[in-house]
Order: C-alpha cells, then sequence, then structure tokens
C-alpha cells in the first residue's frame, strides 16, 4: 500500500505549501498531490499546482508529485506535454499526470470551452503521448476532433514515462481508464463501492487487451483523524456536502430523498462566485445520512484509521491519497508517518 498526501490548498500561502510538502516527503509519505484549481470555495490561496510540486519536487528526494487532478481544457496538450518533460527533466522520473474531465468553477468562469470534455480529454491524452515520442526525425501528424497536428514534435523528452492517471466517477470514464490509462483515481468512494465501479474500469481494460494489474488503482478519500471518533465525527459533520456525492451515496445503499430544488446540484458543477448554488450544496448535505462520515472517509483514532484502510486493501486499492480535514495536521500526519504506515509496510 502507497500513501500520498494532498496539499492542503486554499488553506495556506505558496511558501507554505513547499513547507508542508518537503515535511511530508521527510515522514516517508510516498506522493505528494495538489489539487488544481483556478480558484476554490472559501478563502484562501489558489497557486498554480504545477509550479508548487515542481517546487517541492527540487528540493526532496524520492517522493512522487501529481496532480489529483488536472483538466485537459484550460492549456492545449502539447504546451502540457513539454511543460512535463521539463518538470522531469529537473526532478527526475517522478511525475504523475492526473487527469479528470473538468470542473465548471475551473472553466464556465474565464470562458473555457469544454464541451464534449471525456472525448477532449481521449485526444489530449492520445496527442501528448505521440508527442512525448516525437523528435525532429519523427514528427507527428494528428487529426483529432479537437486536436490537430502537423509534422509537430518536441525539442525535449521526458526522463522516463509520465504516467497517466484518470480521476473517474462515471461508468463512461472508468471504461476508458481501463482502456488508456496508468492508473484510476477514484473521488470520495467508501469501499464498496470502489469494489463495484472497478469492475468498469475491468471491463475497459479487457475491451482493449490489458491487464488490471498495470493499472495501479487508487483513491482519493478524506480524513480526519483525531483522539476520539467522537470529535472526529464533529469536523466530519459539517463537512458531508464535500466528501460524498448524492449518487454514490445513494449506491452504497442508502434511502435519500432529494428535494426538486437540489437536483441538479453538484460540486463539480457550481463556481464559488455562485453563492446561491453553494448554500444549495451546503442544504443537500444536510440530507446525507451521519453513517456516511465514516463510510466515505478514513477518520476516528489510529485504530479506526487502519481498520479502514485495510478495508480499502482488500477491495483492491493499491494508493491511498489523503485529503487531511484533520483539526492539528502537522499532528495527524506525524501518527499517519509514526503508527499507520508501519502497519501496512511490515
Amino acid at each position: 500500500m502507497k500513501f500520498g498526501v494532498v496539499l492542503p490548498q486554499p488553506r495556506a500561502n505558496p511558501q507554505k505549501l513547499v513547507e508542508y510538502g518537503k515535511k511530508i516527503a521527510k515522514l516517508g509519505f510516498d506522493s505528494i498531490w495538489s489539487d488544481d484549481h483556478l480558484v476554490f470555495f472559501g478563502e484562501g490561496y489558489a497557486p498554480e499546482a504545477w509550479t508548487i510540486l515542481t517546487t517541492i519536487g527540487l528540493q526532496t528526494k524520492n517522493v512522487t508529485i501529481g496532480t489529483a487532478v488536472s483538466d485537459p481544457h484550460r492549456c492545449h496538450p502539447a504546451f502540457f506535454a513539454q511543460r512535463l518533460a521539463t518538470i522531469t527533466n529537473l526532478i527526475g522520473d517522478r511525475v504523475i499526470l492526473g487527469l479528470g474531465a473538468g470542473e465548471v468553477m475551473n472553466l464556465d468562469p474565464y470562458g473555457i470551452p469544454w464541451d464534449k470534455p471525456v472525448s477532449r480529454m481521449r485526444e489530449a491524452i492520445e496527442v501528448m503521448r505521440k508527442l512525448w515520442e516525437s523528435d525532429a526525425d519523427n514528427p507527428v501528424n494528428y487529426e483529432g476532433r479537437f486536436f490537430r497536428l502537423e509534422k509537430a514534435y518536441l525539442q525535449i523528452k521526458p526522463k522516463g514515462k509520465i504516467p497517466i492517471y484518470i480521476g473517474a466517477n462515471s461508468p463512461r470514464t472508468r471504461r476508458l481508464t481501463g482502456e488508456i490509462a496508468d492508473g484510476w483515481i477514484p473521488n470520495l468512494i467508501s469501499p464498496g463501492l470502489f469494489k463495484k465501479y472497478l469492475k468498469d474500469v475491468e471491463e475497459g481494460a479487457k475491451h482493449a487487451g490489458r491487464s488490471i494489474d498495470d493499472i495501479e488503482k487508487c483513491v482519493y478519500v478524506f480524513t480526519v483523524l483525531t483522539k476520539s471518533r467522537d470529535e472526529a465525527f464533529n469536523v466530519l459533520s459539517p463537512l458531508k456536502h464535500l466528501f460524498a456525492w448524492p449518487e454514490d451515496v445513494i449506491n452504497a445503499g442508502y434511502k435519500l430523498y432529494i428535494p426538486e430544488h437540489l437536483r441538479n446540484i453538484h460540486y463539480t458543477r457550481i463556481a464559488p462566485q455562485d453563492i446561491s448554488e453553494r448554500e444549495k450544496l451546503r442544504e443537500l448535505g444536510k440530507l446525507y445520512p451521519d453513517e456516511i462520515c465514516f463510510e466515505f472517509t478514513i477518520s476516528g483514532t489510529v485504530d479506526d484509521c487502519i481498520s479502514k484502510i485495510e478495508e480499502y486493501a482488500k477491495c483492491g486499492v493499491e494508493h491511498i491519497i489523503l485529503q487531511n480535514f484533520s483539526p492539528d495536521f502537522d499532528w495527524s500526519i506525524k501518527e499517519y508517518s509514526e503508527k499507520i504506515l508501519p502497519h501496512f509496510r511490515e
């Protein structure tokens, strides 16, 4: 089992995020991740993710860096391919590109087109991989629906392979993950749902003639590590609208009645500038059963967290990516380092 930590954005400025990253690396975590947003909900900073991650990579050794997740819409895949190849030349073979279909908050307020987002993502991945293999003697021609290359090549090659993981949370994107991705990063799901949704990834892999063993199976999940279960619940209860999505609550077997005015409310479809929609999202979270606070997160005491991680492991998870909402961030990652990581590495 690998363990990664998501940088605590947007609660810290860029310098503080770099310091957090260095601390996480020293404590023995395998990977450091960043959300990739132009803007976040709430107050704080939203710096450019790859700048922060590269700076951390330059000041650490061994730890892998990655986004969970970027999107293929904000910049052309040729530029993205060049950027990532450059980063590997600076820090070595320690880069993972996490890609998702996109979110309203990063695109609509800025007038960035993202029609047919899954088809765009598939093409963007094809373009990047072709360019990573290109040079002046082997230029690329590509005629896609969204992207076109004519005798194109890059003058910098990546150091080693740059794996692409997909943050897939729908049947279609999960099947795409099985077909073409190096890893799967589902977002905020319980162990039971992970096992259920993994079948879509397996279906995609089988269709493409691939082995599911070639795809690293991750999960992006909230953690609240405290000295008592009650303390963790008090932190989690007001955050239910952030760590669970309505379709997943229903798919986990809970009865959930959603009033008409809340039926199209979803985290990925809301811009932080829209105060009314944000309030509806909080209202929706209040309808979720309290049981999901522990079913959909890794939370409670050290023993509680170990038990929950074991559940994920039994369902096939190989890499836990922790979004840490613990009241004491520094204490909690130290507890993970000294008590939880050794349990799974022994």
